[in-house]
């Protein structure tokens, strides 16, 4: 039997892998087409690094998603490759944030705000906004991801976790009544 919090674990990392999936494809698409024209987005397309760091972006989450997905359905099963799997995808996902927030912030948040101020439409006060915007929003990221990693790490390495998957459940109860200290053994 599934201890549950494998399973609401496993569950969960169905689902955000599963929503993940679905938007990635979306939002690069969409990022390469826009629906209004966006001259700051203009610009960072035509920045190499933008486009290269965007594109290993994505392709890396689609594949930490997929490494995600396997992990939570075979774990679902107590698979022990779903345990490795979900194990390794949450030390994975801690580096990829990591390094994603140093590029981020060494690369992408640099060139963003030069486009920002390109634009003669801009107000000093959205430049102000969206540095505002992307220092909270980067560290939000981090927080969540952290989180994610972090309670699968915790729920996933607990003993009863390691049992289940190398197949070793604790014995069920019985409904004996079970007298602890018959009258006649000693009390220690």
């Amino acid at each position: 039997m599934v201890p549950t919090s494998i399973k609401v674990v496993s569950i969960l990392g169905i689902i955000l892998s599963g929503l993940t999936l679905l938007a990635m494809p979306c939002g690069m698409y969409f990022t390469f087409h826009p629906l209004q024209p966006n001259p700051a987005m203009d610009d960072m397309l035509r920045e190499p690094s933008y486009v290269g760091f965007f594109i290993g972006s994505t392709v890396v989450r689609i594949i930490l998603s997929v490494m995600l997905l396997v992990g939570s359905i075979s774990s679902l099963k107590l698979k022990p490759v779903g345990r490795t799997l979900m194990i390794s995808y949450s030390w994975a996902l801690i580096g990829y944030g990591i390094l994603s927030s140093i590029l981020s912030y060494t690369i992408v948040f640099p060139r963003m705000i030069a486009a920002l101020q390109n634009d003669p439409h801009m107000v000093p006060a959205a430049i102000t906004g969206a540095k505002i915007g992307g220092i909270v929003g980067g560290l939000i990221g981090i927080a969540f991801y952290g989180a994610i990693a972090g309670v699968i790490l915790f729920f996933f390495n607990r003993p009863v976790a390691k049992d289940a998957f190398k197949g070793i459940f604790p014995a069920t109860p019985t409904n004996f009544p079970v007298d602890v200290n018959p009258p006649d053994s000693p009390v220690y």
